[in-house]
């Protein structure tokens, strides 16, 4: 749907106006990541940003690691749950990039465990949901 002139300024003044939002890093970070320089570096950034991740609290949310969910090697899933009671929760399905190429949905590049896709499983569950994070197999395989 395209804004006419007319009508954007109606919604400007009715106060409908879309609200824009800005995400900046903490100062700190901030500093950390311009030190870095303007270069592609995501060990680097995956290390100042690690600490700032939420992992799944074990006293309330079960976790379920490499879930086999079908033939392949990298066929697998993580299940994050509530363990308080209740039914009939949606599910939200992360499925990590890579292009068929590369990436996992718990390890870095190095091997290290990754707090990154666990945070998205946490925030799902905190917020009702089931949070299942699943890999796939990769190219050459996965054609």
């Amino acid at each position: 749907m395209r804004l006419t002139p007319c009508v954007l300024s109606l919604l400007v003044g009715l106060g409908c106006a879309p609200a824009l939002a800005v995400a900046q890093p903490a100062p700190e970070l901030a500093a950390k990541l311009a030190a870095m320089g303007r270069r592609v570096d995501p060990m680097g950034t995956a290390a100042l940003y690690a600490p700032q991740q939420h992992p799944a609290d074990p006293a309330t949310v079960t976790v379920q690691r490499d879930v086999a969910c079908g033939p392949g090697p990298k066929d697998t899933l993580d299940l994050f749950a509530s363990k308080a009671p209740g039914k009939g929760r949606p599910i939200l399905i992360f499925v990590h990039s890579g292009a068929f190429r590369f990436d996992d949905k718990s390890h870095l590049p190095n091997g290290n465990l990754s707090p990154f896709y666990d945070n998205i499983m946490s925030w799902a569950v905190a917020n009702g949901m089931v949070g299942v994070n699943m890999n796939y197999q990769l190219a050459p395989a996965a054609v």
